[in-house]
């Protein structure tokens, strides 16, 4: 039962982490945000273009076209 014991306890830490996160990003203004592309599920191996804010990492959007042609030039 040890292991179980560990592996239930490290979950716990990984909700607890993970609901700290939330609530960082919901305060975060995302000033700071650049396209970046993002791998949102499995069927994408090579993500999609998205805006992501540059603190605190959440997904805000995604950019218009025009926007990733703009980005792809840089």
């Amino acid at each position: 039962m040890e292991k179980k014991q560990q592996i239930d306890s490290l979950l716990l830490q990984i909700k607890e982490l993970e609901e700290e996160i939330k609530i960082l990003r919901d305060s975060c203004s995302h000033e700071k945000k650049t396209i970046r592309f993002v791998n949102q599920n499995s069927t994408h191996s090579n993500g999609l273009p998205k805006w992501v804010c540059g603190i605190c990492g959440e997904v805000t959007g995604t950019p218009a076209p025009i926007e990733v042609e703009e980005w792809l030039k840089t």
